[in-house]
């Protein structure tokens, strides 16, 4: 589980974002979950899982093996339950 956080920490730290930017984009994600919270958290996750995924299996940084450890099964497990995830979030967002 270390190698994947590593690799998303640095993925991220990769794009160079201030933390003013993330202030201000909080800011409007709360604003927004405000306003309609099962809409917003589903743009959120949305965001999040396909950035994760891309990150753990674009192979961008070259880092990240998937034979290594027990890797492969901590994405698929991710990659499952997050998937679970998306399907009941658009389903609370289509039963509204």
């Amino acid at each position: 589980m270390d190698t994947i956080m590593d690799a998303w920490k640095s993925a991220w730290q990769g794009y160079g974002i201030s933390n003013y930017a993330l202030l201000v984009a909080s800011l409007i994600a709360a604003a927004s979950a405000y306003r309609n919270w099962q809409k917003t958290l589903l743009v959120v996750w949305i965001l999040v899982y396909v950035w994760t995924m891309t990150v753990l299996l674009g192979g961008g940084s070259g880092s990240f093996d998937m034979q290594e450890g027990m890797n492969a099964l901590w994405v698929c497990s991710y990659g499952l339950l997050g998937f679970l995830f998306l399907a009941f979030l658009i389903y609370t967002n289509l039963k509204e």
